[in-house]
C-alpha cells in the first residue's frame, strides 16, 4: 500500500517579504527608541558639554549670571516696572520721612540787623569779624579771669550783664569798661520777658540799664533777651528804651561746661561753615560754674586769629 505524497504548506507570503517585515518592525522599533530617549533626558556628548559651561557661568550658589535672559515666565521680579505692563509690589517699603542726613550743613547766611530801626550806637561785626560776647555776669568766681585772657590776647568783647549782679559788683563792671569792652543789658535777674505784661519788661531792661549807667556813665544800646526768648511786643518796648536786640549765630553751649576742646571745635565749625563771618558767639561768665569756657578761650582766640578772624566789640 503507497502512502500518499505529503504536500509542503506554503505561507501565504514570501520570504523575501517576511524580511522586509522584520526590518521594518526593527526600524520603528529603532525610532521609537530614540522618541523616547530624548524625552526622558538622553542627551549628546554636544548638549552635556552646553550645560556644564552654563552651570560654571551660573556661579556656586546657582543663581543665574548678571546677563542671564529674564524673559521666563515662572516669576516677576520686585523691581518690575510699569513699563512691562506687569507691575509687581516692591520689597522695600518707601521710607515715609525723610532719612536724617550726615551731609555737611549748608553754610547760614549772617543774621540780619537787629529790628528796625536801629539804635543809636549799634554796631555790627563784618566779614571775618568776630564780637565773643558774654551773658549772665558779672561773677565774683569767673568774670576776671576771663577778662585777664582777653587782655592777654588784647581782644574785645561785649558783656551782657544782669543789673542785678551789676548792682554787687561794680568793681568788675567798671574793670570791663577799662578793659576796652562794651556793656550791654541782659535783663535785670533773667526771666522770661514774653511772659511779664509791659509794665514788668520795662522795669527789667531800664533797672539794667540804670545801674549800668550810674556805674560806667553810659547807658546801655544793645540789650539781649534772657534765653533768647523775645516777641515783637518785647522787641518793640526795648527799642523804646533806646535799645536794639542783639541776638548770636554761633552758641557752642558752654553753659553745660562740656570739655574745652568741645567748645573750640564747636565755634570753628560754625566759622567753617558760615564762611567767613560775620560771627556773634555767646559764651557765659555767670549763671553757674565756667571752667570750660575759661579754659577754652585760649585756644579758640588763637583758632579764629590763624584762621584770618579779626575781634570786635558790639554796640
Amino acid at each position: 500500500m503507497r502512502w500518499p505524497r505529503l504536500q509542503r504548506l506554503t505561507p501565504p507570503y514570501s520570504l523575501r517579504a517576511r524580511r522586509l517585515s522584520l526590518i521594518g518592525l526593527l526600524g520603528l522599533m529603532t525610532a521609537l527608541a530614540v522618541v523616547v530617549g530624548t524625552s526622558t533626558g538622553w542627551s549628546s556628548a554636544d548638549s552635556n558639554a552646553d550645560a556644564t559651561a552654563a552651570g560654571v557661568a551660573a556661579g556656586t550658589d546657582g543663581t543665574p549670571p548678571p546677563s542671564a535672559a529674564t524673559s521666563a515666565t515662572t516669576s516677576i521680579p520686585a523691581s518690575t516696572t510699569a513699563s512691562t505692563g506687569t507691575i509687581a509690589q516692591s520689597t522695600t517699603a518707601a521710607p515715609t520721612t525723610a532719612a536724617p542726613t550726615t551731609a555737611a550743613p549748608t553754610p547760614e547766611p549772617p543774621p540780619p540787623p537787629p529790628t528796625a530801626p536801629v539804635a543809636p550806637g549799634t554796631i555790627w561785626p563784618g566779614p571775618w569779624q568776630v564780637a565773643l560776647t558774654f551773658d549772665d555776669g558779672p561773677d565774683s568766681t569767673w568774670t576776671q579771669p576771663i577778662l585777664d585772657v582777653l587782655a592777654q590776647y588784647g581782644v574785645p568783647a561785649t558783656f551782657f550783664v544782669l543789673g542785678s549782679s551789676a548792682q554787687q559788683r561794680p568793681d568788675l563792671v567798671n574793670a570791663m569798661v577799662a578793659g576796652g569792652h562794651s556793656v550791654q543789658n541782659h535783663s535785670w535777674n533773667h526771666p522770661y520777658l514774653t511772659g511779664l505784661p509791659d509794665e514788668g519788661v520795662r522795669g527789667q531792661l531800664s533797672g539794667t540799664s540804670d545801674v549800668v549807667g550810674e556805674i560806667t556813665g553810659t547807658r546801655p544800646v544793645c540789650w539781649r533777651p534772657p534765653y533768647g526768648v523775645s516777641d515783637g511786643r518785647v522787641d518793640q518796648l526795648g527799642f523804646e528804651l533806646g535799645m536794639s536786640k542783639v541776638m548770636w549765630n554761633v552758641a557752642p553751649s558752654d553753659y553745660l561746661n562740656p570739655p574745652p576742646q568741645a567748645i573750640i571745635d564747636n565755634v570753628m565749625g560754625r566759622a567753617a561753615a558760615l564762611a567767613g563771618g560775620p560771627l556773634v558767639v555767646v559764651l557765659h561768665d555767670g549763671g553757674g560754674v565756667r571752667s570750660s569756657t575759661l579754659a577754652s578761650l585760649p585756644g579758640m582766640i588763637e583758632s579764629l586769629t590763624a584762621g584770618g578772624f579779626t575781634f570786635v566789640s558790639l554796640c
